[in-house]
């Protein structure tokens, strides 16, 4: 009867270490961070003359025929590369509020750098990586010879909006690209 117990007991703790053994074999605890960090894309707009100061001064006294310097690009100041777009939003005013065509002015768009897409953005052709700069949207700003006496002291603006979006994993040109800002009126 003792060899009978010492069997059964040997046996159960047979059974016992291959049963934990394989509960120990298939199971397992352990613990894991996964740490995920976005990217970043910035631009800056910038709006110089040619000998690279601000635009901050308004222009004053030009005459019909003339012209000035205006360059406008955009810069990658991010860490990633983006597509870039401008849009352009021209108005002339007379002096006295009424509204003017713009007609008599005109800009010289590089268009082989930039494209007009059918939206009225300009659209950068190349990706900008970082510390890029594009080539200029415009450099002068010029005034009609046969400007007529409507535009005496008349004031004439070109509003500029930028935006940009990440090149990584977004088609594989500046028209393929998704995600544009939408909200942004420009």
């Amino acid at each position: 009867m003792k060899r009978k117990i010492m069997v059964l007991a040997a046996s159960a703790a047979v059974l016992f270490a291959a049963v934990y053994g394989t509960l120990a074999y298939f199971s397992a605890a352990g613990r894991t961070s996964n740490v995920i960090t976005a990217g970043n894309i910035k631009m800056a707009l910038h709006q110089e003359t040619a000998d690279g100061r601000s635009c901050a001064e308004a222009i004053c006294g030009l005459m019909p025929g003339q012209s000035v310097d205006r360059v406008v690009y955009v810069e990658n100041t991010g860490d990633n590369a983006l597509y870039a777009r401008i849009k352009l939003t021209p108005s002339a005013r007379a002096k006295d509020g009424a509204v003017l065509s713009f007609g008599p002015v005109s800009l010289d768009i590089d268009t082989t750098k930039w494209k007009l897409g059918e939206d009225g953005w300009y659209y950068y052709q190349s990706a900008l990586e970082k510390g890029g700069k594009s080539e200029p949207l415009f450099k002068e700003i010029r005034f009609a010879a046969d400007m007529g006496n409507d535009y005496m002291d008349a004031s004439v603006s070109i509003g500029v909006s930028a935006q940009a979006v990440q090149c990584a994993n977004n088609g594989g040109t500046v028209w393929q690209a998704a995600g544009w800002p939408s909200d942004l009126k420009g």
